[in-house]
Parts: C-alpha cells; structure tokens; sequence
C-alpha cells in the first residue's frame, strides 16, 4: 500500500555531531600511533614487519568503510587526506620489506646457510 518512513534527527543535532567528532578522534589518534609503528619499521625483524602491515591494512579497510558510510564532509576529508595516503604508504612498506626478506633469503643461501 503504502510507504513507511522513519523520523530521524536533522543534520547538525548535537548528539549525532559530537559522535561524529569523537570518532574522528579516535581515529586520527589510532592513525597516528599507526605512523609510529611504520616509523619504528627498521628497528623490528622483517617477519612482524608484514604481520604488522596486513594489520595495519586491514584495520585501515574497516576504518575507510566507516568514513564512506557516514557521507559527511569531515569523514570524507579524513579518508582521502590520511587514510588513502597512509594505505598506498603500506603498500610502499609491504613491497620494500618484502624485498628486503628477499634479499635476506638470497644472503642466507649464498653463505650456505640455508639448502
């Protein structure tokens, strides 16, 4: 017969506003210690380095799904100004690092150490 609707609050209301600002900053908080692990990289073994890159990325995949689902204009900004760059960084680190595994391996086998 009919259509249904729901009621919902006007843009702007208070409570919707200000979970939206708190999950922003939580995520630039969570962003930023993501930096600092990318930033610590050289100091770790290669191995947890890739472990910590999928996590990495696929934290980042849930945390772009969130911003694209809100379709507000600071979310959009957060996800095209640090969550897009900080997943092509990932992909730099993951290629980088695992070539440095590569190299390892070879180094390994050319020693003798490994059959």
């Amino acid at each position: 017969m009919g259509q249904t609707f729901t009621a919902q609050a006007p843009p702007g209301n208070g409570s919707d506003d200000s979970h939206e600002r708190s999950l922003l900053t939580s995520y630039m908080a969570e962003l930023d210690t993501m930096r600092a692990a990318i930033s610590d990289f050289p100091n770790q073994d290669p191995a947890d380095i890739l472990s910590t890159i999928a996590g990495t990325a696929g934290r980042l995949s849930e945390m772009r799904a969130q911003l694209y689902r809100s379709n507000s204009g600071r979310c959009a900004a957060l996800r095209t100004r640090e969550v897009d760059p900080l997943r092509e960084d990932l992909d730099l680190q993951f290629r980088i690092w695992s070539r440095k595994i590569a190299l390892l391996e070879w180094e390994l086998k050319l020693s003798g150490g490994a059959p």
